[in-house]
């Protein structure tokens, strides 16, 4: 059994897989074995962490890492830590990097691949369905490597577009890589990984359940992977946002298909646009960005064979009871928000890293902030505030109101 990779786990399970800070504790540490044979460690580097990460490297147990272990060896699932040689370069460049990454079926050879995202809405139309289809086919008959988040609508457009070109793709998960979500697109998850044609991926151990936090936080993986990214459709709040958010964050080709005007799910790729996102009306227009940089890797095969029909898939919201009102019952007050006499009152602040306590504190003082002020007024990295501002809201500290403002909640 691979000690370091048991020692990875060790760490990963210690830091409730919080990626940003196992990512920190690396370069405070150098690795994670360092962490666990250290008879004492320097707490003026574990202050980076948040003290309750002091307690939580005192538990030197290895038994659910190695249960982590034995449970891949049982399910084939491959395990490829961030030292690994196979462990894609372009999502080492990303901070908070995965430490693991779980794979089941063949994860292609992704640093010599032109590799797109492809994301969008759920609840999406038949122009959104058919253009992320017809892309993802064409694309993947050029040699580009189509990745996306195995979610209904948009996401799964793109991963069958690229299985009937014959095509590997990979699917990005948000829970443990066994773990099929949503379940209606089983077909897709077992094609990926029948040979040759991709790979199913996920940070999280296997039996690790999907919840509705963790798509944000799994987006930045399907960023990290790739060269650029395509926004096909989605409203203004759309998730993929977030997904668009990160690319130009680590430096990447944003791309986002037109839509008219009037068009709700088009609200976020015409934004986009409008922001100076390379509008995308077809597959050549992602393809001529990378042909002649990548001349081995890609062929302009678009017009080669005629792209086979898509299967249109009606999606709907999900259906939420109706609330009863009665003539008589008042309408309830929103509860006054009451500010904690001390910032050290808030709830979970003893539980946040160094730089997620400053950004905290900031607010507190000044009630409300822009992120830029965030930045400026502590002197901080922008990729580590723009962290740290996502993993706050994760954790339900501050709330995002309109005009890029933050406030506790």
């Amino acid at each position: 059994m691979n000690e370091n990779l048991l020692y990875q786990l060790w760490l990963n399970l210690r830091l409730n897989h919080d990626h940003y800070k196992i990512d920190k504790a690396i370069r405070l540490f150098d690795s994670a074995e360092n962490i666990y044979h250290a008879e004492k460690l320097d707490k003026s580097r574990i202050f980076h962490l948040g003290l309750g990460s002091l307690f939580a490297f005192k538990d030197k147990s290895l038994d659910e890492a190695k249960r982590i272990v034995e449970n891949c060896e049982k399910q084939n699932i491959q395990m490829i830590s961030m030292d690994h040689e196979r462990y894609p370069k372009r999502l080492r460049q990303i901070p908070g990097h995965p430490s693991v990454l779980y794979v089941k079926g063949e994860l292609p050879d992704i640093d010599n691949l032109v590799t797109i995202g492809m994301v969008g809405t759920r609840i999406c139309t038949k122009y959104g369905q058919q253009m992320a289809h017809d892309m993802a086919y064409q694309l993947s008959k050029c040699g580009v490597l189509i990745i996306s988040g195995m979610a209904d609508g948009i996401d799964r457009c793109a991963h069958i577009g690229a299985l009937k070109a014959g095509k590997p793709t990979v699917a990005v998960l948000a829970g443990g890589v066994d773990v099929i979500y949503p379940s209606t697109n089983r077909d897709i998850y077992n094609k990926i990984q029948e040979p040759g044609f991709g790979a199913v991926i996920a940070e999280e151990p296997p039996g690790y359940p999907t919840k509705g936090f963790k798509f944000p936080i799994r987006n930045r993986i399907i960023a990290g992977l790739c060269m650029g990214t395509i926004i096909v459709e989605g409203q203004g709040k759309s998730g993929a946002r977030h997904t668009a958010n990160y690319t130009l964050e680590y430096n990447r080709d944003l791309f986002a298909v037109p839509h008219n005007a009037n068009v709700s799910t088009g609200q976020l790729p015409n934004r986009l646009i409008a922001d100076g996102a390379k509008i995308t009306r077809g597959a050549f227009d992602v393809l001529s960005e990378y042909l002649t940089e990548y001349p081995e890797w890609l062929a302009n095969n678009i017009d080669s064979d005629t792209v086979p029909e898509y299967e249109y898939r009606e999606y709907q919201p999900k259906n939420r009871a109706a609330k009863k009102v009665t003539a008589t019952k008042q309408p309830v007050q929103p509860k006054p928000k009451i500010k904690p006499a001390t910032v050290e009152q808030i709830p979970k602040y003893k539980e946040l890293n160094n730089t997620e306590q400053i950004i905290v504190k900031y607010i507190y003082d000044n009630e409300s902030v822009h992120i830029d002020e965030i930045i400026r007024g502590n002197e901080l990295d922008v990729t580590a505030v723009n962290s740290g501002v996502m993993m706050l809201q994760m954790k339900g500290v501050i709330n995002e109101i309109p005009g890029k403002q933050f406030e506790l909640a």
